[in-house]
């Protein structure tokens, strides 16, 4: 881990530098301007409709953070002018990357709960500890961290229920953030500049609610003559009037147990004839209309625009099946999953590489002007088109290498044949297969049996002729050839019965 005075340094060339845009602040405890860690109104707001609002949860978690996590983080050399990083194989930096949060797994789970927190509090805390020489990084949010002293400036973690754990006094605590385009060190995020589009739809589905629940449990009034009086059941002969403390009764079992008999059954009353038209029932539902549901999905397509969201993902994924949720085309990723990941890049470069590479004596930047920063490589998200037809033209033509075909058709360069024999073996499987006339030779030579070449000729036989070995009949291997033409052989006179089989000369 490196020091204090190394990460003090740090911070003033990062500043200086502007290798990124600013979106991360390492704090140590020179830093005498430290922010106070506590949520805002409106970032708590945003929090409750993300845990209240099901679209919104699926939105950012289930469909935006976990298409980030399945990205992965490498080093790279940012070089002066180039439109994009180049990605080291090898190295000190790449194994610095390779070990942060303890591998992809890790890191698959670090890059999920950042990509989360920013999106929704616009607001994220990294933290590089050292524990017992082990490094360890892990992302926190602006409730489950908070400083505790200054000069020298702690820290505290919520880690598990009720329980603070101090952070080491040697940890690296940044803060990563969306700026907001007004006020810079203030955090913005899509889902706070939301919040009036959420409240529309959380009122839309209180009314709803509403709405559902008068029809089961409000059901109205029932009015009954004052006149008509009902026997009462002992348990409710104490009751100021014990027939509707027996029916409210009855309603209350009815609707904890809607599935009983007598749930279903009315319940059975006996009144003079006289006062059965007295008794009325009136209701105070409100009916619900198409427009409010129709103007509820209204507003959840604009939450998908105002949330940089496709809006298949809030209001249903439409004709993509299940599988195909995940396989995006690369302007979508450009779109909405690579602000993110660069932001989130940023702050581990600034908060853990550049950390790392100062404690281990590297230089973070080369003799050429060139940095090492932490790159991702989003391939396994993206949909990569189905150009094998276009591959096979061009191999066809000369055009491309089989290496290219193989690579464009899915398949790897292991798969392609490595010696004469392979290729040998698949020349001689499309000869046989093709039906010409070398195929049962091609065949004979594949099974390794000399027999399969050794086919007959075939020998056309006239209708009636005897051909079952009788003197006189030909046999069936005969190689004679048959007159089937106008010209027989000479000396003899075609049959006026047509071609026939003849006998070959006696030996």
């Amino acid at each position: 881990m490196a020091d204090r005075r190394s990460t003090r340094l740090l911070q003033r060339a990062q500043v200086n530098g502007r290798v990124l845009t600013a979106a991360t602040k390492p704090l140590d405890q020179y830093d005498q301007t430290a922010l106070t860690i506590t949520p805002t109104e409106p970032q708590r707001e945003a929090w409750n409709y993300f845990h209240a609002l099901g679209e919104v949860n699926f939105g950012i978690s289930s469909w935006l953070a976990n298409s980030i996590s399945r990205c992965r983080l490498v080093a790279a050399e940012q070089t002066l002018g180039a439109d994009d990083p180049t990605p080291l194989a090898d190295g000190p930096a790449a194994q610095i990357v390779g070990q942060m949060a303890t591998g992809s797994f890790g890191q698959a789970s670090l890059l999920n709960r950042m990509a989360v927190q920013i999106s929704v509090a616009g607001e994220s805390f990294l933290v590089t500890e050292n524990v017992d020489s082990d490094v360890t990084t892990t992302v926190y949010s602006n409730q489950e961290i908070r400083i505790t002293g200054r000069n020298p400036l702690l820290y505290q973690v919520y880690d598990q229920r009720a329980i603070w754990r101090p952070l080491s006094p040697e940890s690296l605590v940044s803060r990563v953030w969306w700026p907001d385009p007004e006020v810079a060190w203030m955090a913005s995020s899509p889902v706070l500049a939301a919040l009036p589009i959420m409240r529309e739809i959380d009122m839309y589905n209180r009314y709803i609610m509403a709405i559902l629940l008068s029809r089961v449990v409000n059901n109205g009034i029932l009015m009954v003559p004052s006149e008509v009086t009902f026997p009462s059941l002992p348990q409710f002969k104490d009751e100021a009037d014990p027939f509707m403390a027996q029916l409210i009764d009855a309603a209350q079992k009815a609707i904890k147990n809607p599935g009983s008999a007598g749930a279903a059954l009315p319940l059975p009353l006996k009144v003079p004839s006289n006062f059965i038209e007295k008794f009325r029932h009136m209701t105070f539902a409100t009916e619900m209309g198409d427009k409010v549901l129709d103007d509820r999905n209204k507003a959840l397509v604009r939450l998908a625009t105002a949330l940089n969201l496709p809006a298949e993902v809030l209001t249903g994924m439409g004709d993509v099946n299940h599988w195909g949720q995940w396989q995006l085309e690369e302007s979508a990723v450009k779109i909405h999953i690579v602000p993110v990941l660069e932001v989130m890049c940023e702050a581990l470069t600034k908060s853990y590489l550049w950390p790392m590479m100062k404690s281990m004596n590297l230089a973070t930047t080369g003799p050429d002007g060139s940095t090492t920063i932490v790159w991702y490589d989003f391939s396994a998200l993206v949909q990569q088109p189905d150009r094998t037809q276009q591959a096979q033209a061009l191999w066809d033509r000369m055009a491309i290498t089989t290496k290219a075909l193989v690579r464009e058709s899915g398949f790897n360069e292991s798969d392609i044949p490595e010696s004469n024999d392979d290729m040998k073996e698949q020349a001689l499987r499309k000869l046989a297969m093709s039906g010409g006339a070398d195929s049962m030779a091609a065949l004979s030579i594949l099974v390794d049996d000399p027999s399969i070449a050794e086919v007959p000729q075939k020998v056309t036989v006239s209708p009636g002729t005897d051909t079952s070995g009788a003197p006189g009949s030909a046999p069936s291997g005969d190689s004679g050839a048959p007159t089937n033409g106008p010209n027989p052989p000479s000396g003899q006179q075609p049959s006026p019965q047509g071609p026939q089989l003849h006998n070959p000369p006696a030996r």
